[in-house]
């Protein structure tokens, strides 16, 4: 079975426009350096690249 990942981001590279990630792999950091995160909003998507 497929998963499927949301994306909202849709400057991204690999958003098909239908607010889905096209990556088979995709990397998540907490954009902390201790690594730790409390909130949605410590998270980053490390696969990220910019279409523009």
């Amino acid at each position: 079975m497929q998963s499927t990942v949301g994306c909202s981001v849709n400057s991204c590279k690999y958003n098909d426009k239908g607010r889905h990630c096209t990556l088979q792999d995709i990397t998540i950091g907490s954009g902390q350096d201790s690594g730790e995160a409390r909130t949605k909003k410590e998270t980053e998507c490390e696969s990220f690249v910019s279409e523009i």
